[in-house]
């Protein structure tokens, strides 16, 4: 209701109020409905289904010959090894053969808009392999194709894109071949897999007769072809049975190579040699605007560099191999051991670096000395997290609904039999206050208590909190009856049975599905399937006003609703936010306890730029390194990548003072403060390294070294290639995203929305942050570049522009 409300009062406010109200609900049986989505081969309904896919076992006596085809072709049932030997089992941890599929009946879409076939439980049960199967071994079928060809047949209902990618993948998948392993190993016990390719792969016929004849198996432009790498004299040469390896050595062009023929090319050619300073060139030019000369492209800082090529290394437009080693010599000069060292670890963490860890003279790891005495190193980090000496008086703080709340969670654990509550209440009502009681209180008698939390953020709010998707190592892709990736024997499961008291802050914020992986994997490694999180106590908490469309009264939300005000100037806006900002840009806590929300990152990206233009200082600027890792033709070029943004990967161009906000955009150590959505002010800076400062939470004041990081966006599907960028992972946060500052608190907020927001979770995150109704301002209207584009469209449309619309 809420929902056609605001609907209904921005139609109101266009055209005035209304005369007749009306709703209708549309007949799917209209003439025009059923002309285009009922056509005479659609397959709309579940008889359809029915007729031509069938996923049983048909009757034995009134089609014997259909039975035995599909018992012969059609069953997939178990491989016939026990799961301790099945190798799928060892490899991936499942095998799909040992599982059968469900009785069920049929449904036009089941997950990922795959449709369910029907398969019924009615008895019918035949020994294959060994095993007796019944209707959930049966492979989707046509029973008159299958009884046509004699053969397996698959048939399938397309429903889905991802049956088109499949098609795809079949033509384009390349050469049948097979792999045959009688014997894997020889007397000497070596398992030579070049000849066992070899003597597997099967050529036919035609094949064999094209390639005779050199016709082109396949056409590429540019014509580009893989270059075989080797060792000196390490190539590979072809000979007969049994010819004599002398003859072999000396024959004519045995010592060639397409690698030995491509130094020979380079020598003979110097335009082989130029061409990489062709594509220096056109980096240059795609990042140096406005030059004159090629002399100017080749300037950096004054000096006239002597190749485009140290032009674009000069200028940070390629990366070079030892960008590494300048990120450590650069973070050297600032003259900070422990922060030094953090980097040192960040960089063989996550920056792929090459393993000469013994070109340095460092010591060997002595056991002798390892504090944790064999214990796991989940549960001793847990078991040295100190207590705040300001945290034990907590309990003495609470309110009454915070005290009842207390009482409850640790009578039921003390009681030993466990439970699940759930913590409720909008932002700044005390749910993080409660959290540290009750961490306090279990870790100060000698328990262990998990702090969790779904964001970074809220995560790092917590005394020892952690990320709940790296604490519980919860799996990338999550549906249904999926569990957490960790085994029984790990440190984590370990972890979790020693734990008296588990907290998930934000769960909100979280799909069902990965709560649900927590509680799987809890009863499995408990051994106890029939009690929620395996009988151990769990407290979840967050604010469903954020997510689900509906505002309650009596929400803050409402209270500050009171105060929205026309604002029709994107700089007014910046001003209201940031008042006096030359006077105040070295106060960290000024420039942190601000911030404009938006709900898009082009917005986002559009007030930064505004923003650090205006900031006063040197001005710092870093392009990203992408790369498209699947692309070895080279389809997508460089500036292509560059243009590219993904919702949680930095930008190409990052624009950096001395003095300016920013924000983490990864998990890089969250036991010190640097997680997801962490807010730093910019220290210092160089060519490879940034120094910054946290500035808020119980890590605050902490100075730490940051490196450019490969990142890939979360999204595995979002572009056709796999997608890297090696970029400093911040962004800039004078303004961020709605979603992003979720679950955090901004003293001093604007909120910009150039278009109308319908979704009221997402309007109560933007309305909420802020920590008074007279510290938050809304501009509402759109900015001279969108009344533009409006007023174009509407002369191409033959239109009068639309009129513009103010504040709900």
């Amino acid at each position: 209701m809420r929902r056609r409300y605001l609907d209904a009062m921005a139609l109101v406010r266009k055209y005035g109020k209304s005369d007749i109200f009306l709703t209708m609900t549309c007949n799917p049986n209209w003439e025009e409905i059923k002309r285009e989505l009922e056509g005479k081969y659609k397959l709309t309904c579940l008889e359809q289904y029915d007729s031509i896919i069938s996923t049983e076992m048909p009757n034995k006596c009134k089609y014997p010959e259909l039975y035995k085809m599909v018992i012969k072709h059609m069953m997939h049932g178990p491989c016939g090894m026990l799961k301790t030997e099945c190798p799928f089992t060892k490899a991936t941890g499942k095998c799909k053969n040992h599982y059968p599929r469900p009785f069920n009946m049929a449904t036009l879409q089941g997950k990922d808009s795959y449709p369910v076939y029907r398969r019924r439980e009615d008895g019918r049960k035949e020994e294959v392999r060994r095993h007796e199967l019944d209707n959930r071994w049966v492979v989707p079928y046509n029973p008159f194709l299958l009884r046509y060809f004699n053969c397996h047949i698959n048939v399938e209902v397309c429903s889905s894109i991802k049956a088109v990618k499949y098609l795809y993948k079949y033509l384009y998948k390349g050469h049948d071949r097979a792999s045959v392993s009688v014997n894997e190993a020889d007397g000497e016990g070596n398992v030579d897999e070049i000849k066992m390719y070899r003597e597997a792969r099967w050529v036919t016929s035609p094949e064999a007769l094209w390639r005779i004849y050199g016709f082109d198996l396949s056409k590429n432009s540019p014509p580009v072809m893989q270059l075989q790498l080797h060792l000196p004299g390490t190539h590979m040469v072809t000979y007969e049975e049994g010819q004599d390896i002398q003859e072999i050595i000396d024959r004519e062009g045995a010592e060639k190579s397409m690698l030995t023929e491509y130094f020979e090319a380079n020598k003979k050619c110097p335009k082989a040699r130029a061409e990489e300073e062709r594509y220096f060139l056109r980096i240059l030019l795609n990042h140096v605007a406005g030059a004159t000369s090629f002399e100017e492209l080749r300037t950096v800082d004054g000096e006239i560099m002597p190749s485009f090529r140290e032009a674009a290394e000069r200028r940070g437009l390629i990366e070079v191999d030892n960008t590494l080693d300048d990120c450590l010599t650069e973070a050297e000069t600032f003259q900070m051991p422990s922060s030094l060292r953090r980097l040192f670890a960040t960089i063989l963490v996550y920056c792929e670096a090459s393993n000469d860890i013994k070109s340095y003279p460092l010591p060997e790891i002595d056991e002798e000395h390892d504090s944790s005495h064999g214990v796991d190193r989940e549960i001793y980090e847990e078991s040295i997290i100190e207590v705040d000496p300001d945290h034990d008086a907590l309990a003495t703080s609470l309110n009454a609904e915070q005290r009842s709340a207390y009482d409850e969670i640790l009578a039921a654990m003390d009681s030993g039999e466990g439970g699940v509550f759930f913590v409720d209440g909008p932002k700044g009502t005390g749910k993080t206050f409660l959290y540290k009681a009750l961490l306090a209180t279990v870790r100060g008698i000698g328990n262990i208590a998990v702090a969790t939390a779904t964001s970074g953020v809220a995560a790092s709010i917590m005394p020892g909190g952690r990320t709940a998707h790296s604490r519980f190592k919860k799996p990338l892709t999550i549906y249904d009856g999926v569990s957490c990736s960790f085994t029984k024997q790990s440190g984590i499961a370990k972890l979790l049975k020693e734990a008296s008291l588990i907290i998930w802050d934000e769960a909100t914020m979280t799909r069902r599905q990965a709560v649900e992986a927590l509680d799987n994997s809890m009863r499995d490694i408990l051994n106890t399937p029939n009690r929620p999180f395996g009988g151990k106590m769990v407290v979840f908490g967050g604010d469903f006003r954020q997510v689900l469309p509906v505002i309650r009264k009596g929400s803050r939300a409402q209270i500050v609703d009171a105060s929205l005000r026309k604002d029709t100037d994107l700089h007014r806006l910046t001003k209201d936010v940031f008042p006096m900002l030359d006077d105040n840009m070295t106060d960290p806590n000024y420039i942190t306890s601000r911030a404009i929300l938006s709900m898009r990152n082009d917005c986002v990206d559009r007030i930064n730029m505004r923003m650090i233009h205006h900031f006063q200082g040197e001005e710092m600027v870093y392009h990203s390194f992408d790369l498209a890792e699947d692309d070895p033709h080279n389809y997508y070029p460089p500036e292509f990548l560059n243009s590219l943004t993904p919702n949680d990967l930095p930008p190409h161009v990052l624009r950096l003072k001395i003095n300016c906000p920013i924000i983490l955009l990864r998990n890089i150590d969250p036991a010190n403060g640097l997680c997801n959505g962490t807010r730093l002010i910019v220290r210092g800076f160089q060519k490879n390294a940034i120094d910054a400062e946290i500035v808020l939470g119980q890590h605050a004041r902490k100075r730490v070294f940051l490196p450019r990081i490969p990142l890939c966006p979360s999204d595995d599907e979002m572009f056709p290639f796999r997608f890297k960028r090696k970029q400093f992972p911040i962004s800039l946060s004078f303004s961020m995203t709605i979603n992003k500052a979720q679950g955090q608190t901004i003293p001093h907020a604007g909120v910009y929305f150039p278009e109308p927001v319908f979704s009221h979770g997402q309007l109560y995150v933007a309305l909420s942050r802020a920590t008074a109704r007279s510290n938050i301002k809304v501009l509402a209207a759109p900015d001279d570049t969108d009344r533009k584009k409006k007023k174009i469209k509407a002369r191409q449309d033959k239109r009068k522009p639309q009129a513009e619309w103010d504040v709900y």
